[in-house]
């Protein structure tokens, strides 16, 4: 296999979208290439800081704000600068007021006129809309992640048909990032794009905070050589997403040789990383369970847990305090999510459905925070639909309707907690309008339910 590491996708350029707020005073981004450019002048133009789509509340520093720079180039703005301006002024002019009165003000105004206001919740975006580009059927099985304040979102593009990957000989991976906590998005880069018969799908990450590496895991089948047959490749990211790795194959390091015509394969969405460093994920097999993936070495070497879980189909895994591992899985019509937990390391589980949680057997987000627990899914015990957020916490075994993400058609969704200006936030992508749309979202977690 090959890679194109972050080239633009021609045929998948940006496309100006508009912008509209509705009722509840949502901004919502429509297109698949990021947001407009807007022309503004005179004093409205001080609330555009044009990198990355930042604005400040601020309009008597915005025009002077430097936080187009990174930190050190702020620094020296701020500080070395001013001071090699005096040192190389004549003898008699480093004393007047007006030059020192002028130096020290742009000195504060930078270092402390600059700072990031706090990010706005909601925030809405299409990432990628099959209205944009007729050559593709569908856009898939987000994934997401944060690096920093980095995002990265990453989907099938499903070219001849919307079918999984034993259907389709030509599935692709394809990502945006947004380096602004989603406030906007770069344009459309191509992962993964093999040779015709050869379709990836199912894209994961699984973010070493240890080693600040990227893991993206997808499925691949190869229609010509080895039909039917699911196969696993990684690959590694050490800049957020901006450029990857050659994918390595793991397909026989996972699975035994008996397994290789059964229907088995990686999760899509995302895993967890342990508080010890332990990597987590998970695979499926139809009719075995669910069995949890991990690296004990930062990603050299991958493994499966001894024991799967059961009864299971797509999952997610995170780690409790005190070390428990807890697997979500979806399970087929059962209307509802089953929950695994382990206390040794995935050897011995132990196995209860969760009522609560209604699900029409789709693939959902699960996150831990400190003592919270968050979980999205669609909400409806038949028909992918109205996808909705909880949380709850640790200790206590009743979930709280924290927002509805989306009412009517609504599938797959991922998210991941964002670290920004000092402020927590959840970004989310999801599918919805019957796979017309991957769309992100960005929102305060704790916040109650919106009327």
């Amino acid at each position: 296999p090959s890679t194109r590491p972050s080239d633009d996708v021609g045929r998948h350029g940006p496309r100006a979208g508009g912008r509209t707020r509705d009722r509840h005073g949502l901004t919502r981004e429509v297109g698949n290439g990021g947001t407009k450019s807007i022309k503004m002048t005179g004093r409205a133009n001080h609330e555009r800081l044009g990198i990355g789509g930042l604005r400040s509340n601020n309009r008597n520093t915005a025009a002077l704000c430097l936080r187009a720079f990174s930190v050190p180039y702020r620094h020296a703005i701020a500080h070395q600068i001013p001071s090699l301006m005096l040192r190389n002024l004549p003898p008699m002019h480093r004393n007047h007021p007006l030059i020192s009165r002028g130096l020290l003000l742009m000195m504060v105004v930078t270092s402390v006129g600059c700072r990031q206001p706090p990010l706005q919740d909601p925030v809405e975006q299409v990432l990628f809309a099959t209205s944009a580009d007729m050559q593709v059927a569908c856009y898939r099985i987000p994934a997401i992640a944060a690096v920093d304040q980095q995002l990265i979102v990453a989907v099938d593009e499903r070219v001849p048909s919307c079918a999984d990957l034993r259907g389709s000989r030509d599935i692709n991976i394809i990502a945006r990032l947004s380096s602004d906590g989603g406030a906007s998005w770069g344009p459309p880069q191509r992962i993964l794009d093999l040779p015709d018969g050869q379709a990836v799908s199912d894209p994961s990450f699984v973010y070493d905070a240890m080693r600040g590496r990227l893991f993206l895991f997808v499925n691949l089948m190869d229609h010509d050589n080895a039909p039917g047959r699911y196969q696993f490749l990684v690959l590694h990211s050490d800049d957020a997403g901006h450029t990857w790795s050659t994918p390595t194959h793991i397909t026989d390091t996972l699975i035994p040789e008996s397994w290789r015509q059964d229907f088995v394969f990686i999760t899509s969405g995302r895993g967890a990383q342990s508080a010890s460093g332990t990597l987590l994920h998970t695979l499926v097999h139809l009719d075995r369970g669910a069995f949890v993936i991990l690296s004990q070495d930062h990603g050299q070497t991958w493994t499966l847990a001894p024991t799967p879980v059961w009864p299971a189909d797509e999952s997610k895994i995170i780690t409790l305090p005190g070390g428990t591992w807890m697997v979500n899985s979806r399970v087929r019509d059962a209307g509802y999510r089953w929950v695994h937990t382990s206390s040794d390391e995935g050897r011995t589980w132990t196995s209860r459905p969760d009522t609560q949680l209604v699900d029409p057997a789709v693939n959902a987000a699960l996150l831990r925070e400190g003592d919270q627990l968050y979980f999205a899914n669609a909400a409806h015990s038949r028909a992918r639909q109205d996808l909705v957020l909880r949380r709850r916490h640790v200790a206590d075994p009743r979930w709280t309707v924290v927002d509805t993400l989306h009412r009517g058609s609504a599938a797959y969704v991922t998210a991941t907690m964002l670290h920004v200006h000092e402020s927590q936030h959840m970004g989310l992508a999801f599918e919805r309008g019957d796979y017309a749309e991957v769309v992100f979202r960005r929102l305060d977690p704790n916040a109650p339910l919106a009327e």
